[in-house]
């Protein structure tokens, strides 16, 4: 169970793609680097939708 969540968290996709590319093996770790994007839309979306130019009125 804890390496299902720590595979969905973005460090060890993000070791398993450095590995991949560094390693013997050739290609791209697709998995890896599917979890990557998915999180970088995340925090995208979180940061367009929290950013303000702004400060907001406390």
């Amino acid at each position: 169970m804890l390496n299902s969540v720590a595979g969905a968290l973005p460090v060890r996709p993000f070791n398993e793609a450095l590995l991949e590319a560094f390693g013997a093996q050739t290609g791209f770790a697709w998995k890896s680097l599917g979890v990557l994007l998915v999180w970088g839309a995340a925090g995208a979306v979180v940061a367009v939708r929290r950013f303000r130019w702004e400060p907001r009125p406390e």
